[in-house]
């Protein structure tokens, strides 16, 4: 009958009675098979061996048995994974206190007397299976418990990191600084990683060990126009103004981790973009200050010189002034001049040489000199 019945399908919970007695099993059998699929094996080995077949919900088990006895064929069935969890009520006709606690100590569910009426034996059936059921579904809690738990530590432990970043990212002074935060936050995740970082004057293309790889500049420079997020297959590229990020192993058969990544890496490079855009604004700045102190400088000199040059016209001037009244005084003696006429021919002479040595040295080299200036402080307005 046992061969028969394994070539139908039936959706009766399934016993298995375990008895090297020929009466026993079949007055179990007739009080059971109304309400359950009920297999009669008569030794523990063809238990054992048919367990794994007949995959039954649960198991009477007699305990005393030649060969092998009840309480070794638990034993068994504990320290096998598949079995472990098959409830199993122990069949005695000894009902003492010393009897029970041999087959608790081995797995025991419950015990059963030796006859035990139909009524009690659908009871305990039935006790039995609620039991294996809600202690299933109490373990399927207590794992998912256990998940939402790792999880949650998970969450915890990648928050820290975020923060860490962040913190960090807030401290760094320049670009590398900023590339190496992104590194370490990256590899908490056991990810591997290559940056881009654009700027008005540079590029920077790095892997996580420092590495300049051409290919990776290539893909990551011709793709940062393309979209903020491509993927290909295990790699991802994301891709901000200044910044872009591939990452070249993202774990795609851990779907929460995938998860969790998505989420936190962009926190993250939102926060590098932030301070890349930061500090270019700062080094621009810083440029444009150092620009207008060289003006500064330039224009100070240009100043210096300017007088230096005025100062050495005047003499120059005064000294030839000087030397063409002598000589006038000396060529007005020849012509036999009296002392009023002398006189005042030389101051005559003397006031338009002043004036025009003073409107000479004004504008000596002056529109050169100043063209120059005004030349560059064009050119740095126009940066600035």
């Amino acid at each position: 009958m046992d061969f028969f019945r394994s070539f139908f399908v039936t959706d009766k919970p399934k016993i298995m009675i375990v008895d090297d007695e020929p009466v026993n099993p079949m007055i179990m059998e007739a009080a059971l098979s109304q309400e359950y699929d009920v297999t009669i094996v008569h030794n523990g080995f063809d238990c054992l061996d048919q367990i794994s077949t007949l995959k039954p919900s649960l198991i009477f088990l007699d305990v005393l048995m030649p060969d092998m006895n009840g309480l070794e064929v638990c034993k068994r069935l504990r320290d096998t994974p598949a079995t472990e969890g098959i409830p199993v009520i122990f069949v005695s006709g000894l009902n003492s206190s010393e009897e029970r606690m041999k087959c608790y100590d081995v797995g025991g569910d419950d015990f059963v007397i030796k006859p035990a009426s139909p009524q009690e034996l659908l009871t305990k059936a039935k006790m039995a299976l609620q039991n294996s059921s809600l202690n299933k579904q109490l373990h399927a809690d207590a794992e998912k418990a256990k998940k939402a738990a790792l999880e949650a530590i998970s969450d915890a432990g990648e928050l820290g990191v975020i923060i860490d970043f962040f913190q960090g990212c807030f401290e760094c002074d320049t670009i590398n600084e900023v590339v190496g935060r992104l590194f370490k936050a990256t590899s908490s995740y056991n990810l591997d990683c290559s940056v881009q970082v654009r700027t008005y004057d540079q590029r920077i293309t790095v892997d996580d060990q420092w590495q300049f790889i051409p290919i990776e500049e290539e893909i990551l420079t011709k793709s940062a126009e393309q979209g903020k997020t491509l993927q290909f297959g295990s790699k991802v590229i994301l891709n901000y103004k200044t910044i872009s990020l591939l990452i070249k192993n993202m774990p795609i058969d851990n779907e929460e981790k995938c998860k969790r990544i998505n989420e936190h890496i962009p926190i993250m490079m939102e926060g590098a973009e932030s301070k890349v855009q930061s500090l270019c604004f700062s080094m621009n700045i810083k440029e444009k200050h150092e620009s207008l102190h060289k003006m500064a400088k330039y224009i100070d000199d240009a100043l210096q010189q300017i007088e230096k040059k005025v100062a050495e016209q005047q003499e120059r001037n005064n000294e030839i002034m000087t030397d063409m009244v002598k000589t006038l005084e000396m060529e007005c003696l020849k012509l036999g001049l009296d002392q009023d006429q002398e006189e005042y021919i030389i101051e005559v002479v003397n006031e338009n040489l002043s004036g025009a040595l003073e409107a000479a040295q004004k504008g000596y080299s002056l529109d050169k000199i100043l063209g120059l200036v005004m030349a560059k402080i064009t050119q740095v307005l126009d940066e600035v």
